[in-house]
């Protein structure tokens, strides 16, 4: 039998809470606008609406079931944003590369 002290049960949960995304003013009205923007890819869209939620206080979990995605989507997503200091959707906005030719 198990006994978990609350100290453990405190470090459990702890585990597995989502760092917080800081998003800055600039970065911030970027995202907003992809989002309004009709003519955006959804794709891109659901990316920035995951770091916008996540910005807002909102856990892995929470963002998922709010956006009907999976839990590994939000967390890829939200490690893409942290890791590229939040860029990570520049390379993605830009005009496809021509396929090689054979």
């Amino acid at each position: 039998m198990f006994i978990i002290s609350r100290v453990d049960a405190f470090a459990m949960v702890r585990c597995c809470v989502a760092a917080p995304i800081d998003v800055t003013n600039k970065p911030r009205r970027r995202l907003e606008a992809i989002v309004r923007r009709h003519s955006a890819p959804q794709s891109l869209v659901m990316r920035a609406r995951i770091i916008l939620l996540g910005a807002a206080g909102a856990g892995v979990r929470e963002t998922a079931e709010q956006l009907g995605l999976g839990r590994a989507t939000v967390q890829r997503w939200r490690a893409r944003w942290m890791a590229t200091a939040g860029r990570p959707f520049q390379s993605r906005t830009g005009p496809t590369p021509p396929s090689p030719r054979r």
